[in-house]
């Protein structure tokens, strides 16, 4: 589900064709979380942009957790 929050460092397109093109993984926090999140500025306190409120920060760690698992950098069976 995709919201009105459009908060976008003026490189990141940029910065994601180089990386693409290097062929480097990378977790995209902000395609993982926010771009899917119905409020995204609730993961902020105040709302305000910059650092993650206690909900901002454990959805960016669900979404690496979730990326090493996939990659298998990491045995679902260490989580247990």
């Amino acid at each position: 589900m995709k919201n009105n929050y459009n908060f976008k460092h003026p490189n990141y397109e940029i910065v994601k064709q180089e990386i693409n093109k290097l062929n480097i993984s990378i977790i995209d926090i902000h395609e993982e979380v926010f771009e899917i999140n119905k409020d995204p500025l609730s993961l902020f306190p105040f709302g305000i942009h910059g650092h993650y409120n206690a909900d901002g920060y454990r959805l960016v760690a669900e979404a690496i957790q979730k990326r090493i698992i996939e990659d298998g950098y990491v045995s679902i069976k260490l989580r247990e």
